[in-house]
């Protein structure tokens, strides 16, 4: 992993050593980044809204454009910290999955909107979603409905129409963006609901974020020994899974 922090106009090495609370990541493969333009405006939104935008965001934010790595597979993250320093991480990014288990668990984020503050307690739903056999958490709120999971957007197909969360709760998700964009320039309808999770049987999901960017929900399940809700997993079902993947992929 390299990191860089930002100083006196431009990216030196170095550590980011204070407390992040906004941040953002992608991925980055062979030089490529789709939507980082929308991933930098939510970034600079953060930052604003929170009072730690500084003079010179817009030019951090070109210099990481320039310093992204031009070759191999990556995920870097950007940070501004609780004194406005900035800093950017270029890690390894995880391999890609076309699959996703989701454990339940209610959304107790304390900044839903910003990407950052709630990232450890994110961090550790997920990890204990993985020790009872997910691969994410799914989150829900006060009244049961999805919200989110904790590492991506999730979505689904009501008839011919790719659904997502009516939840005020909801993160804006680049990739969410990214697909009803694709969605609506091939003539589909996009509409926002509120379901909970029982409500999705018999109904194509999905998880899609920046590093997997479609992965097909196989199943859902609130506690280890309770009854799994399986969305749909026919061929066809797969077939507009692979579609709208390879559309990611080629932004």
């Amino acid at each position: 992993m390299s990191e860089w922090h930002w100083a006196e106009g431009q990216l030196s090495p170095g550590e980011h050593r204070e407390r992040a609370v906004i941040v953002d990541s992608w991925l980055t493969e062979g030089g490529h980044t789709r939507g980082l333009d929308l991933h930098a405006e939510r970034f600079a939104r953060g930052c604003r809204e929170v009072g730690l935008a500084s003079d010179d965001l817009d030019a951090f934010l070109a210099a990481v454009s320039r310093a992204l790595p031009s070759a191999g597979r990556h995920f870097p993250r950007i940070a501004c910290s609780t004194s406005g320093e900035l800093s950017l991480q270029v890690r390894p990014a995880p391999s890609p999955s076309q699959r996703a288990v989701l454990q339940v668990r209610e959304d107790t984020r304390q900044a839903p909107h910003w990407k950052g503050p709630d990232i450890p307690h994110l961090v550790k739903l997920r990890e204990e979603a993985i020790s009872h056999g997910a691969t994410d958490a799914v989150l829900v709120d006060s009244d049961g409905f999805v919200v989110e999971a904790a590492t991506a957007a999730v979505v689904w197909w009501e008839g011919g129409t790719l659904m997502s969360s009516a939840s005020t709760r909801v993160m804006p998700s680049v990739t969410a963006a990214l697909l009803r964009r694709l969605a609506i320039a091939s003539g589909v309808e996009v509409a926002t609901a509120l379901r909970r999770p029982e409500d999705l049987v018999g109904h194509e999901v999905w998880c899609v974020n920046s590093v997997h960017p479609v992965r097909r929900v196989e199943s859902i399940f609130a506690a280890v020994d309770a009854l799994q809700i399986s969305p749909v997993g026919d061929g066809e079902s797969a077939k507009l899974a692979n579609i709208y993947r390879r559309k990611l992929l080629s932004l």
